[in-house]
C-alpha cells in the first residue's frame, strides 16, 4: 500500500492573474495548501510573516524579479529549506545557470503543461520530505548529544562527589589543590590549607552504630560548610577526616578561621540516642612557604600538624612553641567525643584542639 504524498505549504509568485489561478487550482488540487502573491514585494511580506515548503515564482515580473526573490529567500533564517522553483520562458543556458547559482532548484516551463507540473510535483514532494526528515533527524541528533552531554556532565560531577555529605571528595580536592597551588605559585599569593579530623569517630561507631557516625559526618561537613568564605573550598578526602582549602590567607588568618570552627562545631549539638551530644575535631593548619616544591607538601605539612594535635591531646590556654609546632585549647582532655548536656545547659566549655606548622625550611620543621 503506497504512502500518501504530506501535504506542503506552497506560495505561488505571479503577475499574470490567470497563471496564478491555474497554479493555485492544480496545487490545491493536489492536496497542498496554497498561498498566491502579485508581486516580490507582497512574497516578501508574507515570508516574513509564515514558513512555506516551496516557493514558485515567476521569473520576469515588474519591478524586483523571481531571481530577486530567490536571492532573498537565501538570506533569511529558514532560507535554506525552501525549495525554490522558477517559472519561465527563457531557454537561454547562460541564464539558467544564473538562476542555479542565485539557488533556484527547478525550473516550470510557461506555458504550463498539467502532465510536466504534477509530475515536477511529485518531485518536489519527495524532495521537501527528504529534506524535514534530514532536519528532524539533524534535530534529534542534537537533541540526544545534548542529554548525553548532560549526563556526562552529571556522572563527571558525581564522581567528584562524595555521596554522604555531598562535599567534593578526594580526587577533586587533588585537582584543586593542583590549581590554587599554581595559582598562587604564579601570582605569589599566600595559599593555606588544613586537615580536619573527628576526635574518637571510632568509638562513635563502636557505640551508636555506624548510622550515627554518618550523621555526625554529615552534621560536621554542614558545620564546616558554613564556616568557609565564597573562596574557600572543602572535601572529604576519607573517612573522618576532612580538607579545607584557604586561598589567599596567611597562617594567622588561617589560625583564627580554625578557631572559629571549632568553636562552631562545639556549639553544634547532634541528636545521638535521642540525645543531644557534642563533638570535637582536631585540625591541622600549614601555610605554602617557598621551601615546599608542590602542594604535596603542603598538605603534609597540614598532616605533620593534625598528628601533633592528635598526640597532644591536652589543652592549653596559651600558645605553645613546642618542636615548631603551636597547640591551641583550653581545659582539660575530652575523654570522648561526646557527652550529653545536662538538664537546662545550652553551651559546653570548648572541646577541640588545633596543630599548626609554623615554618618548615632545610626539610625539617623549626
Amino acid at each position: 500500500m503506497m504512502t500518501p504524498e504530506p501535504s506542503l505549504n506552497i506560495l505561488v509568485v505571479d503577475d499574470d492573474a490567470i497563471s496564478r489561478a491555474v497554479l493555485h487550482e492544480h496545487l490545491q488540487a493536489a492536496g497542498h495548501q496554497v498561498r498566491v502573491a502579485a508581486d516580490v514585494v507582497e512574497a516578501k511580506d508574507f515570508l516574513t510573516r509564515e514558513l512555506v515548503d516551496i516557493v514558485v515564482a515567476d521569473w520576469i515580473m515588474p519591478g524586483e524579479s523571481g531571481l530577486d526573490l530567490c536571492e532573498w529567500v537565501r538570506h533569511q533564517p529558514c532560507g535554506s529549506s525552501v525549495h525554490f522553483v522558477m517559472l519561465t520562458v527563457l531557454s537561454d543556458k547562460t541564464k539558467l545557470i544564473e538562476a542555479f547559482r542565485s539557488g533556484v532548484d527547478d525550473f516550470l516551463s510557461k506555458p504550463l503543461h498539467d502532465g510536466e507540473l504534477f509530475a515536477r510535483l511529485r518531485a518536489w514532494t519527495r524532495m521537501v520530505s527528504l529534506q524535514k526528515q534530514l532536519a528532524q533527524r539533524h534535530a534529534d541528533a542534537l537533541r540526544a548529544n545534548a542529554e548525553l552531554s548532560a549526563a556526562n556532565a552529571k556522572l563527571a560531577e558525581l564522581a567528584m562527589r562524595d555521596e554522604l555529605t555531598g562535599l567534593h571528595n578526594r580526587r577533586e580536592a587533588i585537582r584543586r589543590l593542583y590549581e590554587q597551588w599554581s595559582v598562587a605559585a604564579r601570582y605569589e599569593q599566600p595559599l593555606c590549607c588544613a586537615v580536619v579530623d573527628v576526635d574518637h569517630f571510632k568509638q562513635v561507631n563502636d557505640t551508636y552504630g555506624h548510622h550515627a557516625g554518618d550523621e555526625l559526618l554529615r552534621r560536621l561537613a554542614e558545620s564546616l560548610k558554613g564556616c568557609l568564605r565564597e573562596s574557600d573550598s572543602i572535601f572529604r578526602i576519607g573517612g573522618d577526616e576532612f580538607l579545607v582549602i584557604l586561598p589567599c590567607i596567611h597562617f594567622a588568618e588561617a589560625t583564627t578561621w580554625g578557631r572559629r570552627c571549632g568553636q562552631t562545631i562545639a556549639a553544634s549539638p547532634v541528636i545521638i540516642g535521642g540525645a543531644p551530644r557534642h563533638a570535637s575535631v582536631s585540625i591541622g593548619i600549614a601555610e605554602r612557604i617557598p621551601a615546599m616544591h608542590d602542594w604535596r607538601e603542603l598538605v603534609e605539612a597540614a598532616d605533620q600538624a593534625l598528628f601533633a594535635s592528635k598526640r597532644e591531646g591536652r589543652i592549653d590556654s596559651t600558645f605553645q612553641r613546642k618542636q615548631g609546632l603551636l597547640f591551641l585549647a583550653a581545659g582539660e582532655p575530652v575523654p570522648a567525643v561526646f557527652e550529653s548536656l545536662p538538664t537546662g545547659t545550652t553551651s559546653r566549655p570548648l572541646a577541640y584542639s588545633e596543630a599548626h606548622i609554623h615554618r618548615l625550611s632545610h626539610g625539617k620543621v623549626s
